[in-house]
């Protein structure tokens, strides 16, 4: 039922329960010891808090909570919280079996109860007896206790028989009535029931008006007290008739001096100085610490309570006691520094001198940590503008807000993470410029390379050029750096520690821009003649110079194939040309000229000589002339 086996430690045990609208457990709480009990009925009050009423035997524990028997048996009240603890437990009985069988909450959280007894027992101040004289046989009682579980009153009933109580519950006025059962007869106050039986049935219905004020008990909130008025001057459910405390400032009307007084406080070091139950700062006590100087002349409103001025021991009357512990000329009610000889001087006008002040500036930070404990204007160190606590305001005074010991002016991390200090044991800032390398600094030494691409991030401080660090990988190739050119080879085995960071290189170090395999002096990228044999004298390209015939025959018969090349590249664009011609689309051919007549023309060489003489034949034709061609013969003179 309760998720886990629970084993009774007695006789018989109890436990109560709560179950929510789905009849799921909420809570349990067990009880009980060694002997039987037992749990008879259950109510819940305006607070929340369940009352339970039972008997118990010997010994039993409530959680932490352990009560004993004073006789054979006891009745017991008990209280459970609303989240299931138990908050208290208390037993009443004498020497026979007292059991509480019933109980009810009236509207003023009241708990009004019936049980029986064998013998005598005392509830509160009422002593009930037993009716019949005999151990054996129970009688039957009511009683009733107040929200604060103390008694208020009990009476009780009974007859030659064994009678007993079985439930209880409210009726007008919240006046009780008790269901019973009883043999042979029984008194209730002025009636007297008779049983027709063995065991009868009776009803208790209790009006008694003990005070006689017109109220029956079961209403009135002084039972015992006449107060038809029913005055309640601070609600507290007790009439003023019976309340110790009428206004419930915390002072019992015996002692207070403003009775009844302002409501809704209670009477406190802070609020009534001297505890006369009139409150201070108010026109309920007009002298705080009642030593007979009103308050609007007293210098000391809140001096030792107990303490009357006289012109003995306060000769001015202010109000304060002539004392001065420290002897500084200030009595001690006055004095910032009762207890320390100062100039009374008070930097944050707060009351307490200098001289004794733990926070001389009133900024919240005491002196021992305080960098600047004599600020003189009113503010208040928070994390805004005092970054790091210190006491020093950022703005006006503190040079290092985050206080690492670096200057903000040479700061790069001016605000940054502070309780922490560059120049620690550790090296919590490699490059000293105030940044914290684990948690804020991305360049621990300062050399333009971050440190997820640096391969010394702690290394030499400072920028370092090409000229210092070849391969750019953030180590200073004289001071940390075992590979300068990074190719793989440390620098006490490379034979070419410069080689250029992007070439390869062999197992040596060195690349082709920096080998001559054939010691040629040519470097092998350029050598066109890689194996030249040594001692050879070679050519900017690296191959052997010959003889000088060798040398010039060469060079015509490098001239000779060069004019052949040059021939042969001409004769080859003079075809593709021709070939191009002659198979471009020609024009249509012009019509046919018409047929000339040819005349023999004769020549004689007029230069003084007949010369031979001869014929040709000769084609004259003209576009323009309309004439007919005809052959000439021409005859010339050689000389």
């Amino acid at each position: 039922m309760f998720e886990e086996a629970v084993q009774s430690t007695g006789e018989a045990d109890l436990f109560a329960a709560q179950l929510d609208g789905y009849g799921n457990f909420t809570w349990v709480a067990f009880g009980g010891g060694s002997g039987e009990d037992w749990a008879n009925d259950c109510a819940v009050d305006s607070l929340g808090n369940m009352h339970i009423v039972g008997q118990l035997e010997n010994t039993a524990t409530f959680d932490f909570i352990n009560v004993t028997s004073n006789g054979w048996r006891d009745m017991f009240h008990a209280t459970i919280t609303s989240g299931g603890a138990w908050d208290s437990v208390s037993n009443y009985g004498g020497g026979g079996w007292e059991n509480l069988v019933s109980l009810v909450i009236d509207s003023r959280d009241n708990i009004i109860v019936t049980g029986t007894y064998t013998s005598g027992f005392t509830l509160g101040i009422d002593q009930l007896v037993d009716k019949d004289s005999n151990g054996d046989r129970r009688d039957i009682f009511i009683a009733q206790m107040d929200s604060s579980y103390q008694w208020d009153w009990a009476v009780s009933v009974g007859g030659s028989g064994d009678d007993i109580s079985h439930s209880i519950e409210l009726g007008n006025n919240e006046t009780p009535i008790a269901g019973f059962v009883f043999q042979n007869s029984i008194e209730l106050g002025n009636f007297t029931l008779n049983s027709a039986g063995s065991n009868d049935i009776g009803f208790w219905y209790y009006a008694r008006d003990q005070d006689s004020d017109g109220l029956a008990d079961g209403s009135d909130n002084c039972p015992r007290i006449a107060n038809p008025d029913q005055q309640d001057t601070d609600d507290d459910l007790i009439g003023d008739a019976c309340d110790d405390d009428d206004d419930g400032d915390g002072v019992g009307d015996e002692w207070d001096q403003c009775t009844p007084g302002e409501l809704g406080w209670s009477s406190a070091s802070n609020t009534d100085h001297d505890s006369d139950g009139c409150r201070d700062n108010s026109d309920e006590d007009l002298d705080d610490d009642n030593d007979g100087i009103m308050d609007s002349y007293d210098e000391c409103q809140k001096g030792p309570v107990g303490w009357i001025s006289t012109i003995e021991n306060d000769e001015n009357q202010d109000g304060c006691e002539d004392v001065d512990s420290d002897g500084d000329g200030v009595v001690d009610q006055l004095d910032k520094c009762p207890a320390i000889s100062d100039d009374q001087s008070d930097l944050d006008g707060d009351g307490i001198g200098d001289a004794c002040e733990s926070d001389t500036d009133g900024d919240g930070i005491l002196d021992s940590f305080d960098n600047c404990p004599t600020d003189t204007d009113a503010w208040t160190s928070v994390h805004e503008i005092d970054h790091d606590q210190d006491g020093c305001h950022d703005e006006e005074r503190d040079a290092d807000d985050d206080g690492d010991n670096v200057l903000d002016l040479s700061d790069d991390c001016p605000k940054g993470e502070i309780n922490w200090n560059t120049w620690e044991p550790g090296r919590f800032d490699h490059d000293g410029d105030g940044c914290n390398d684990d948690l804020e600094d991305l360049d621990d030494d300062n050399d333009d390379f971050l440190d997820v691409n640096d391969r010394c991030p702690r290394g030499y401080i400072g920028v370092s050029g090409p000229s210092m660090d070849l391969d750019r990988d953030g180590c200073v190739d004289s001071i940390e750096d075992f590979d300068d050119d990074n190719d793989g080879v440390n620098d006490t085995l490379d034979n070419c520690a410069w080689s250029d960071p992007t070439s390869q290189v062999n197992s040596d170090g060195c690349s082709d821009s920096q080998l001559d395999d054939d010691n040629d002096g040519v470097f092998n990228d350029v050598d066109l003649c890689p194996s030249t044999d040594a001692g050879d004298t070679v050519t900017q390209t690296g191959c052997e110079i010959e003889n000088q015939e060798e040398s010039k025959s060469k060079e015509e018969s490098d001239s000779s194939s060069s004019l052949t090349w040059i021939l042969f590249t001409i004769a080859g664009i003079l075809l593709v040309i021709a070939l191009v011609v002659t198979f471009r689309p020609q024009p249509p051919l012009p019509p046919k000229p018409e047929s000339k007549k040819v005349v023999e023309i004769s020549t004689v060489d007029n230069g003084g000589g007949q010369g031979d003489s001869g014929t040709a034949p000769a084609n004259i034709s003209g576009a323009g002339l309309n004439h007919n061609i005809a052959e000439a013969e021409v005859t010339t003179d050689e000389r």
